[in-house]
């Protein structure tokens, strides 16, 4: 995507992040991205990474999670909580900010990992 600002002008750029639609048991989608402005002099000013995640199917993962941890089934693997507490891990530790929601689900997940 290129937008163009002419000299001595100031806009705001507004971003949208995700699907317009989802399903019910979508799990949900962990976005880590950097934004860079290029400018006309070929600088180059960049943000740190950005870290977000949608909620869309948040509370199906972690109910799945929960059942699998309790002993009930599931429909995830003790080994596939492990893997997923590991990578949202590496993106919080690579990625500043990161979403309330990301972390939110991070420290649920933390939880669920630590009797595996």
């Amino acid at each position: 995507m290129k937008h163009g600002i002419a000299p001595h002008e100031q806009e705001q750029i507004a971003f949208t992040v995700g699907a317009a639609k989802h399903i019910e048991a979508e799990l949900p989608t962990v976005y880590s991205r950097t934004l860079a402005l290029h400018l006309s002099d070929g600088k180059k000013l960049s943000t740190q990474k950005i870290a977000y995640m949608n909620t869309w199917g948040a509370e199906y993962a972690l109910r799945a999670a929960r059942d699998k941890v309790a002993g009930n089934g599931g429909l995830i693997s003790e080994d596939c909580i492990r893997d997923e507490h590991k990578k949202i891990q590496k993106i919080l530790k690579e990625s500043r900010p990161a979403s309330p929601e990301l972390r939110e689900f991070q420290a649920e997940m933390a939880d669920l990992a630590k009797p595996l």
